[in-house]
């Protein structure tokens, strides 16, 4: 990471003129709210603490970026290259991640109740994680750390979640329809009201781990 601190000025100035690497770049804490950033190099820049609302991101690369306790309410993130991004205690609330690429990225105890979220998660860490109401439609959760996430009501129709780790997760009224679950972890998960792979709705003495084998 730079050690100078870029001004916001600087950064909507030089990308005016049509500069887009500003990988490395220190802008802790800045606000860029409505800011217009699509298609930047913003990989291992420094954005912990900054407030992105409502930022346009589209295919930007934000890969290995620090984006802890970062704002991103209502960001288009579209596309955007998000590779081992730690957005932990992140605020992503109505946030577009249409096709964006999570892999390995860390979401711990970020808020992440959005709404059409088709990202690739492969890997990611979303340990603790605040995900109650996501729409997670079709998402690629493969080998995804859910330890401990809060996924009640969520929609998971259709997502990928083996070899995912849930163990000690909260799937009270998770939609799991058609979702693929082998090899995943499900110990101490809470489940009631959790609608099933195939379909059904789990109460007290339905077993899920039989979707596992």
């Amino acid at each position: 990471m730079s050690e100078e601190r870029m001004s916001v000025f600087d950064l909507i100035q030089r990308y005016g003129a049509g500069e887009r690497d500003f990988s490395q770049a220190n802008l802790v804490g800045v606000d860029l709210t409505e800011v217009d950033l699509r298609g930047a190099n913003l990989a291992h820049a420094n954005l912990q603490g900054a407030t992105l609302i409502k930022a346009r991101l589209q295919e930007a690369n934000l890969s290995h970026a620090n984006l802890s306790r970062a704002d991103l309410r209502e960001a288009d993130v579209r596309n955007a290259d998000m590779t081992e991004v730690d957005l932990s205690e992140a605020n992503l609330k109505n946030a577009n991640l249409n096709g964006a690429v999570l892999q390995k990225a860390t979401l711990s105890r970020a808020s992440l109740t959005v709404t059409g979220l088709r990202a690739i998660l492969i890997g990611a860490s979303l340990a603790y994680a605040d995900l109650t109401g996501a729409s997670l439609h079709g998402a690629d959760l493969h080998s995804a750390s859910l330890v401990g996430a809060d996924l009640t009501s969520a929609y998971l129709c259709g997502a990928n979640l083996t070899d995912a780790d849930l163990r000690g997760a909260n799937l009270h009224n998770a939609d799991l329809s058609r979702a693929t679950l082998s090899h995943s972890k499900l110990e101490g998960t809470r489940q009631y009201g959790l609608t099933m792979p195939n379909g059904k709705r789990k109460w007290l003495f339905d077993d899920l781990k039989r979707f596992t084998a």
